[in-house]
């Protein structure tokens, strides 16, 4: 069974998840998912809290999803893919492909923030994002003095930039294909994402992404209520940037234009 062809994603979330999985089970091949069970936000907790083992979530994950998914390839988009569930899945199993999802990092980061989805605010939050004090391998460290000051937005935009490493470091890997929210609605450029995605397009997929494309899904109602753009945007972001510690910092802010 382990030659169903399994996708996941990497991708902060607010970044178009959910819409992508609902063009991609609209592929008459495809079981396409977006945070089914057994889920990573309910599992992702108790790896933190050392009650069970990434390799046991996967045996977990693995088995429910050859069990009951019958189509050739699944697809699921949660983004708490991300959170170091990655290098074990790859050492398990064979057939697979990430999606590197992306959008524009400001429009993400205000996504987060005006939805109240800063990081570390409160118990659900923490399922759903990082913090820069996690212990799960955080890639962008900070001084300690610099996160004790950090606000709102600038946590927010930490968290975009942190999963966006995350991206960098799988990209040219023969399993991992870009894709911009953007070029969903694009008929070449998606031809070309499902191509790179070795997923077959049938004869009714572009009838009903005609009808998909252009549809609003996963809006949050529960959004602030008085939404401004923070002050001082471009410093806080220069803020986070000059004191961020990575190495191929620069390679990486030119590949996203940071």
């Amino acid at each position: 069974m382990k030659d169903k062809l399994l996708i996941f994603t990497i991708t902060p979330g607010r970044s178009g998840s959910k819409y992508l999985s609902t063009i991609l089970n609209a592929l008459q091949d495809v079981d396409a998912t977006h945070e089914p069970e057994p889920s990573f936000a309910y599992y992702y907790p108790l790896i933190l809290e050392n009650k069970l083992s990434y390799q046991e979530f996967w045996n977990i994950k693995i088995d429910y999803i050859l069990e009951n998914y019958n189509k050739n390839i699944y697809v699921e988009t949660s983004h708490i893919f991300s959170f170091g569930f990655v290098d074990s899945f790859i050492k398990i199993y064979p057939n697979f492909k990430i999606i590197l999802l992306q959008r524009d990092i400001r429009d993400i980061t205000l996504s987060f923030y005006q939805l109240n989805g800063i990081p570390g605010s409160s118990k659900k939050v923490k399922r759903h994002t990082l913090y820069p004090t996690d212990n799960n391998n955080i890639y962008l460290k900070l001084p300690l003095n610099i996160i004790n000051i950090m606000s709102d937005y600038q946590l927010c935009y930490w968290y975009v930039l942190e999963i966006f490493y995350r991206m960098f470091l799988c990209l040219n890997k023969n399993y991992s294909v870009e894709l911009n929210l953007d070029d969903l609605k694009d008929e070449y450029k998606i031809t070309e994402f499902l191509n790179k995605l070795d997923i077959p397009i049938d004869n009714e997929f572009f009838i009903n992404w005609e009808n998909i494309k252009n549809l609003k899904i996963n809006e949050k109602k529960e959004k602030k209520d008085f939404f401004k753009i923070p002050s001082y945007i471009q410093q806080q972001e220069e803020y986070i940037k000059d004191n961020i510690l990575i190495k191929n910092k620069d390679k990486f802010f030119k590949k996203y234009n940071i």
